[in-house]
């Protein structure tokens, strides 16, 4: 987690994975773990790098053949009881659906290992922590923007097309990075609940502007 300090009112907290995405890995580690393993336990393991949540146990072989489809838990009873505390949506959902949020948060998809332990691995964005720059070449087609903060890969993207084209729509800027719409806008307001981006001037003809100084 980071802190953005803002003069105008209480500081902000920003995780850097999306809570509900390690949420769900914990209820999947809980659920399916094979708890005749008396030496093993459920480990989260935080690297600078990545995040892992790992559970003793490989996939049942009807689960690892429709992985990502097909749910079938070793303790139904766990099961159940999430189900009954409304902290699972539908059987099956969870891989999906920690995928899709990782997306929305601007970074790659999570890596699942499935051989004898199964494994769940986050990877975030390493923030460089440089003066923050932009990069220009001769042609406007090359441009970076370089900041001293975590941001995601899709984040970084959209910045990039903003130095480009600062009129840039949410639309646009979704068929340009093969995106749906709302997940575009949900980047932007990331970037600017960040303080990386600001709008001046009106919804319609007003223009985005980098904040280099965060």
């Amino acid at each position: 987690m980071r802190v953005i300090v803002d003069d105008a009112g209480p500081h902000k907290e920003v995780f850097e994975l999306p809570i509900d995405a390690l949420r769900e890995a914990m209820i999947n580690a809980l659920s399916h773990r094979d708890y005749y393993e008396s030496g093993a336990t459920i480990v989260v393991a935080v690297y600078d790098d990545r995040v892992e949540i790992s559970n003793p146990g490989g996939l049942l072989p009807q689960v690892a053949e429709n992985f990502g489809h097909k749910s079938l838990s070793r303790n139904p009873f766990i099961f159940s009881l999430f189900t009954r505390m409304q902290l699972v949506e539908k059987v099956g959902s969870g891989i999906p659906r920690m995928i899709g949020l990782m997306k929305e948060f601007g970074l790659n998809e999570p890596i699942f290992s499935k051989d004898g332990i199964f494994s769940i691995s986050f990877p975030k964005t390493i923030g460089k922590f440089v003066d923050a720059t932009t990069e220009k070449n001769d042609s406007n087609d090359n441009v970076g923007v370089n900041v001293g903060i975590n941001v995601g890969i899709n984040e970084q993207q959209l910045l990039d097309l903003i130095a480009k084209e600062p009129t840039i729509t949410a639309h646009k800027a979704a068929n340009i990075l093969n995106m749906s719409t709302r997940q575009m806008e949900r980047l932007f307001a990331s970037l600017k609940n960040k303080g990386i981006i600001a709008r001046e001037g009106s919804d319609k003809n007003g223009t985005w502007v980098i904040n280099m100084s965060v």
